[in-house]
């Protein structure tokens, strides 16, 4: 069977589909592609099926050696990649032979690039996925040595992505968001102020972002009973601090929840970095629901 050796595994590699549904009530979250737009675009371009799996690279400094030969394509964050030293594109596809070196430099813009091949890499599902999930342990991140597995593929059609079509990494993302029930726990001050503030990054995980709290913003002491968690809630912490919470969320949470980002905007926030900032907007619930729609139905 054909494969990629891992020489250099990178800070975080894991492989990746949609993720894991149903079993939240067990405590377990979806986990899945953070950035799905550059995921299922690198799914696109090789012509396989919607939720096969990619592999996930943060930051990057990843490098592996072929021993097969396949088409592949890399999609997401601005960084610069070589095929046997010679520099290739993202969002476009090239082939690969046996014996070729891909090696992948830490990221410039954005924070997570997808690596796919054609008809996906072959691995063991748990519970309906591929998806790693660090959180809970469900199979593990790449280590050097580790062996890749993929069909062999001759067959090389070159596809790439209009420049227009391509996204932007920028330092500064709005995000669209929709209020909760858990909002009217919160002053009209308070979700007026959170609206009108700019704020920075603090730190991220695949579990979610936090973000520094911005001093006046929130002064109620809200006391809730834990209960369960959406992707992309955005909960307030005792301090101010804003959290909005991605693919490996915790199932419930205790601190109160002003509302929701909407998943298109959770793919985009997924690739900004500390230090890097947001500014909250609202939106209506059935506008969300009509470009969450728009997205989904144009990959899947």
């Amino acid at each position: 069977m054909s494969y990629f050796l891992v020489k250099r595994a990178g800070i975080l590699s894991t492989i990746q589909d949609i993720g894991r549904f149903g079993y939240k009530d067990i405590g377990i979250t979806q986990s899945g592609a953070m950035d799905e737009l550059a995921y299922n675009w690198c799914n696109k371009l090789l012509q396989n099926l919607h939720n096969t799996p990619l592999l996930e690279i943060a930051y990057g400094d990843f490098e592996i050696e072929s021993f097969g030969n396949t088409t592949f394509a890399f999609c997401g964050g601005e960084v610069d990649i070589f095929l046997n030293n010679q520099k290739i594109n993202l969002w476009q596809t090239y082939s690969i032979n046996r014996g070729d070196i891909l090696r992948v430099k830490f990221l410039k813009r954005g924070v997570r690039v997808y690596f796919g091949v054609s008809g996906g890499f072959i691995d063991k599902k748990v519970l309906g996925s591929y998806s790693v999930s660090i959180k809970e342990e469900i199979k593990r991140a790449l280590k050097k040595e580790d062996k890749l597995f993929f069909k062999e593929n001759k067959t090389f059609l070159k596809r790439f992505l209009k420049r227009e079509l391509i996204p932007k990494y920028p330092n500064f993302l709005e995000l669209r968001v929709v209020l909760g029930y858990e909002s009217e726990l919160f002053l009209k001050k308070e979700i007026e102020s959170f609206f009108n503030e700019v704020y920075e990054i603090k730190s991220h995980s695949r579990m979610g972002y936090i973000f520094r709290a911005n001093e006046g913003v929130f002064s109620s002491k809200i006391e809730i009973i834990s209960n369960p968690i959406a992707f992309g809630a955005i909960q307030i912490t005792k301090s101010g601090e804003p959290i909005v919470l991605l693919k490996e969320h915790q199932t419930i949470g205790g601190y109160p929840k002003i509302g929701s980002v909407i998943d298109i905007d959770c793919f985009r926030l997924s690739q900004l970095k500390e230090g890097d900032r947001v500014k909250f907007r609202l939106i209506e619930l059935k506008e969300a629901i009509a470009l969450s729609k728009k997205f989904h139905s144009f990959f899947v």
